[in-house]
């Protein structure tokens, strides 16, 4: 699906194949988009896109449907799939006034988000 914003949010092709789910809950916009990955502990992984003229990224870690951690940021410019060693990550990167933040997204094995500021 093409977005009228110049950020493009992962193909849901691409999120199956990593495991996640696409959202089946209704989403007041049209332009938001959201995937599920569910782990055999209990916790859970959520990644919402919202886009517009600042395309946001949700990512919620629930552990038993209590949220454990929550981070909400806007100006998303890209995303990377990266890996090493057994760890499985998606990597952002923000715009301009943001772009000292590094936003990585740990899916596999287990969900972790880091968010750091870079040195610049």
């Amino acid at each position: 699906m093409q977005y009228l914003t110049p950020f493009q949010p992962p193909e849901a092709f691409d999120m199956l194949e990593r495991g996640f789910t696409l959202s089946v809950s209704p989403i007041a916009d049209d332009s938001a988009v959201e995937f599920l990955r569910y782990y055999p502990d209990g916790k859970q992984l959520t990644i919402a896109f919202e886009l517009g003229s600042d395309s946001t990224i949700s990512v919620k870690i629930a552990d038993h449907d209590e949220v454990i951690s929550d981070i909400t940021i806007e100006g998303v410019i890209s995303y990377a799939f990266q890996s090493w060693d057994n760890q499985k990550i998606m990597r952002l990167r923000f715009e301009a006034g943001r772009s000292d933040l590094d936003l990585r997204i740990h899916y596999a094995p287990l969900p972790s988000a880091v968010l750091s500021l870079l040195r610049t």
